[in-house]
């Protein structure tokens, strides 16, 4: 899934590595994929909750590999966010499937469902995410859960993601 994410983070397959041999290399290309596209209103959000909007530079660090990266959120209300092209309804569900190239020469199909809500008081933004990923060719289908958040740390961006052993934390400024 996409990132979720995040943002696209909250994207969900933007933090996958799993039991695929040599999937490490797919991290990065998920992590810049995510956060590539871009578009929306500029309604700006309401005054009770987190305003993520802008355009952000930063790195991610997913196990011992860190990447450099830029993204612009763009954020209506409390509802939804968008960073690139990945839009992410808050407080509702959200279902994507995209293929992706990996190590060798081959390619993932990558379907997956994401959840995002507020904390209690609209300071964090919470992701639950779930896919399923295949190895296209192959009658190798894994599946994927996890979990992260996004949050603003002293004008910091701050996002932070589990999928299963694999740990993902980004830090980003404002451009």
């Amino acid at each position: 899934m996409k990132t979720t994410l995040i943002t696209s983070l909250f994207a969900v397959a933007s933090q996958m590595a799993f039991a695929f041999p040599g999937l490490d290399i797919l991290q990065p290309q998920l992590l810049k994929q995510s956060r590539g596209r871009a578009s929306h209103s500029d309604a700006k959000p309401d005054a009770g909750c987190a305003d993520f909007s802008g355009k952000w530079k930063g790195s991610c660090k997913v196990s011992e590999t860190s990447i450099d990266l830029s993204l612009e959120i763009k954020q209506t209300g409390c509802t939804m966010l968008q960073a690139g092209g990945d839009i992410t309804p808050i407080g509702g569900l959200k279902a994507d499937s995209f293929i992706l190239p990996i190590e060798g020469g081959k390619n993932v199909a990558v379907f997956g469902a994401s959840s995002s809500d507020w904390n209690a008081d609209q300071s964090e933004l919470g992701i639950q995410f779930n896919a399923l990923v295949k190895e296209v060719g192959t009658q190798k289908t894994t599946p994927l859960s996890g979990s992260g958040n996004l949050k603003l740390e002293g004008g910091r961006l701050v996002e932070t993601m589990g999928i299963g052993p694999i740990n993902v934390s980004c830090i980003f400024d404002k451009e």
